[in-house]
């Protein structure tokens, strides 16, 4: 890379490249050791676009095993990477468009009227008894409706969290994006996934409660994106290992409601006091 953020751009994609190559290769090939650059992954093209120019694109053209014979194919890796928040937004095997999404999300701070804004319901609802002018759409969904699918998921979340890792890892699989913001550092699905089962094994009995007028649920409704806080009542128990610790903890929680089904995007969480 020529130019600083694009050194900068490689060191963050290549950390989490080999994870996200391991998440989805297939079983009978094998990613070819004879690649050059940080980490063993090598990004030899960066793209820019005008219309995210905040945004850039770093692609790398790799060689992968086919065959016992010593056969290859070549692909290309896409990582997208955002300069100024300095964080890793996707990992694609294919030429990625940016969604909507994303591009409100990421764009310049000086384009306020592209970025992804969370208003309290109080304010959205303010805004709502405007008459509706002609040509306006009004097909974006209720306030309180975006609010009402947030707080089930979340209660969903935390009655899933207190299952066994048989039921608690296939419904994680379903629920959150290929790449997460996950307590401060962009980790790939795969990565939070088995941090996730180390924790259900480690803490085999688990109970979460919220604390009642805690959460809050701020949303964009244009991209239907929900940000959920809130104070839990946890504790967790290892009989094998006679240990238990409880206490209280706050989240955080950004979740994208634009699927079919809802895909944490963030997730953070803290211990506020123990027991």
């Amino acid at each position: 890379m020529n130019d600083h953020f694009g050194s900068e751009a490689e060191s963050r994609c290549s950390a989490g490249a080999n994870d996200y190559l391991r998440s989805v290769a297939v079983n009978d090939f094998a990613w070819d050791d004879d690649t050059k650059g940080f980490l063993g992954v090598r990004f030899d093209k960066i793209n820019r676009q005008s219309e995210a120019p905040y945004v850039i694109t770093l692609i790398s053209t790799r060689a992968k095993l086919s065959n016992t014979f010593g056969a290859f194919r070549h692909i290309e890796l896409y990582c997208s990477y955002h300069v100024l928040q300095k964080k890793v937004l996707s990992y694609s095997l294919t030429n990625p468009l940016l969604l909507k999404a994303e591009l409100n999300n990421f764009e310049s701070p000086q384009n306020s009227s592209r970025s992804i804004e969370f208003k309290s319901q109080d304010e959205q609802s303010t805004k709502d008894e405007t008459p509706a002018t002609e040509g306006t759409n009004t097909e974006q969904p209720a306030p309180d409706d975006l609010k009402t699918r947030a707080e089930a998921f979340i209660s969903e979340y935390y009655n899933v969290a207190a299952q066994n890792p048989e039921q608690a890892i296939p419904w994680m699989i379903d629920h959150y994006t290929q790449t997460v913001d996950f307590f401060g550092k962009s980790l790939s699905k795969k990565t939070i996934l088995d941090q996730k089962r180390d924790y259900l094994t480690r803490w085999p009995d688990r109970s979460y409660k919220l604390v009642p007028g805690t959460a809050t649920n701020t949303c964009d409704r244009t991209n239907m994106i929900c940000r959920s806080t809130g104070t839990l009542q946890f504790e967790v128990r290892s009989p094998s290992r006679g240990a238990l610790s409880r206490g209280l903890a706050s989240f955080v929680l950004t979740i994208d409601f634009s699927n079919s089904v809802p895909l944490i995007m963030s997730e953070n969480s803290r211990v506020l006091s123990r027991e």
